[in-house]
């Protein structure tokens, strides 16, 4: 049998450990308190979320395929006029001229939202807006963007090259590398890629005879077309 010394020590543990779980559950549900009453500010701060505008910045306006354009909100505020909490999610949506839509997201920080995009190769407007979903938007706003070029360099050989370039830039720059340049002649549409702003198609004499060819090309939302001759 036990002895009262034991049966003491072990009351004293059992008591001990009733303690500390009392205390680890008084512990969680502090926690779980505290999260509720943020979690409850945070959703009453987004209801109350006021609508916003927003602007855009870039170092140019033409469709170079290679700058980065910044879609910037105004510092967004509840209805008290607080800023609104870090990290809630923004969506900005951006449809082209051809309907093409997409959307990009950013979370806040200090109540802004920052979104970055590249200028496209072709020139178009984008109409862009911004919301929190379901709660705050902005107004819709028009970004243009102009041709980089304005003419076509075509050059074509007499061993049946054609040469597209020097492809230069609003600056006189050698357009960025890597811009699409389409070749279209009959039914075949042959593409490549810039090089030192260059592009080179061999036209080859198994696939076109000598012969009359109407050819276009396109780059940079331009377009040449030549009537050629194959020898």
């Amino acid at each position: 049998m036990a002895s009262i010394s034991q049966l003491q020590t072990a009351v004293q543990q059992e008591k001990e450990v009733t303690k500390a779980t009392q205390l680890e559950l008084q512990n969680a549900k502090t926690q779980v308190e505290t999260l509720t009453r943020d979690n409850t500010k945070l959703q009453q701060q987004l209801a109350e979320a006021q609508d916003f505008s927003i602007t855009t910045s870039t170092n140019h306006g033409y469709a170079d395929g290679n700058e980065i354009i910044t879609i910037k909100t105004s510092q967004i505020k509840d209805s008290q006029g607080n800023t609104i909490t870090d990290g809630t999610l923004v969506t900005f949506s951006i449809q082209d001229d051809l309907c093409t839509y997409w959307q990009v997201q950013a979370t806040t920080v200090n109540g802004f939202a920052f979104a970055k995009a590249l200028h496209p190769q072709i020139p178009t407007s984008w109409r862009i807006n911004a919301s929190i979903i379901g709660i705050a938007q902005s107004e819709e706003i028009l970004q243009s963007f102009e041709p980089i070029l304005e003419t076509i360099p075509v050059t074509i050989t007499a061993d049946r090259m054609i040469v597209v370039g020097p492809l230069t830039s609003y600056l006189g720059q050698l357009v960025p590398e890597g811009i699409d340049v389409s070749l279209t002649i009959g039914d075949k549409v042959f593409k490549e890629h810039t090089k030192n702003g260059k592009v080179t198609f061999a036209i080859k004499e198994g696939i076109y005879p000598k012969g009359d060819y109407l050819l276009k090309i396109e780059t940079l939302g331009l377009e040449h077309k030549r009537l050629i001759k194959l020898d």
